[in-house]
């Protein structure tokens, strides 16, 4: 009789923990369905970003390298040069203005 006892436990434990296993297995088995679709859904949005960054990247790399900005930059070298120029030009008047009025010499 006790070992009808005894067999009857150990077989309810096992069933417990057959019962157990089960619930956690199904845990596992949720969590890591749901883990992999958070990184599926994460890794289609980084492959759609960089998608998004590389047409970005050529559009930019199109209107640097077009001519329309190859001459925007050859203006902006003429433009410089024009300024300082000028800039030269106003500070030596000024200096002659200066001079002449000191010297009531004023063409």
């Amino acid at each position: 009789m006790e070992i009808e006892i005894v067999a009857t436990e150990s077989a309810n434990r096992a069933n417990t923990s057959l019962e157990n296993l089960d619930v956690t297995v199904r845990k596992f088995r949720e969590r890591i369905k749901n883990d992999l679709s958070s990184m599926k859904a994460s890794s289609d949005r980084v492959q759609s970003e960089v998608s998004q960054m590389s047409e970005k990247y050529k559009a930019a790399q199109e209107i640097l390298t077009s001519p329309v900005m190859e001459k925007a930059i050859a203006n902006a070298g003429a433009t410089r040069h024009c300024a300082e120029t000028d800039q030269r030009a106003f500070r030596n008047q000024t200096v002659r203005c200066c001079l002449w009025t000191r010297a009531g010499q004023w063409p």
